[in-house]
This record gives structure tokens, C-alpha cells and sequence, in this order.
């Protein structure tokens, strides 16, 4: 069972992504990428992760600043990566200042 707030926390970062995530969002989107399909902010053993493609159970965070902040920070990958399934996956530095 996904936890609501959860839910609600990963559709409210879909509504404001950074600058960042637009940009990678605009690669990843509709199987742009090596024709693979990606989501956007999804709910992943209990933490929100920026992208994640199921087929190569594969996690992608931006990391920026608001990976800092106490609500999002802990969500995201290193949480994902903590959990008991076997998840792959890469970040990126943010250049921006969101």
C-alpha cells in the first residue's frame, strides 16, 4: 500500500518541478531515451524519487538545493537506495539555483 501523503507530496512536486527536472523531464519523457518509459516524482518504497524507469528498475535524481530541504531530502534516492529492493541509480548535480 502507497502512503497517501506520500502520494500527495510526489503530485504537488510534479505541479513545481525545478528548472532541472523540466529540462531532464523533457529527455526522458514519452521514451525519448533509448525508448525506455520513465516516471516523474514517483512513490518508490516509500520515498519520492525525481525519475524511474521500472524495466531497468533504474532511480535518476537531480540534486539541487531543494534536495536539501527536510521534506524532499530524505525521500529521494539515498532513501530508495536503503530500502530492501535491489534499485540502481544516478544523480546529477543541479547547476542551477532553483
Amino acid at each position: 500500500a502507497t502512503d497517501a501523503r506520500k502520494v500527495r507530496l510526489a503530485r504537488g512536486l510534479r505541479r513545481r518541478p525545478t528548472r532541472a527536472e523540466v529540462f531532464a523531464w523533457r529527455l526522458l519523457r514519452d521514451r525519448k531515451m533509448l525508448g525506455l518509459k520513465f516516471r516523474r516524482q514517483q512513490v518508490l518504497c516509500g520515498h519520492v524519487v525525481d525519475f524511474y524507469c521500472a524495466a531497468l528498475r533504474l532511480v535518476v535524481e537531480i540534486d539541487g538545493a531543494v534536495h536539501d530541504d527536510a521534506e524532499r531530502g530524505p525521500n529521494g534516492m539515498r532513501g530508495a537506495r536503503r530500502s530492501s529492493r535491489a534499485v540502481a541509480s544516478a544523480s546529477f548535480a543541479s547547476r542551477t539555483h532553483d
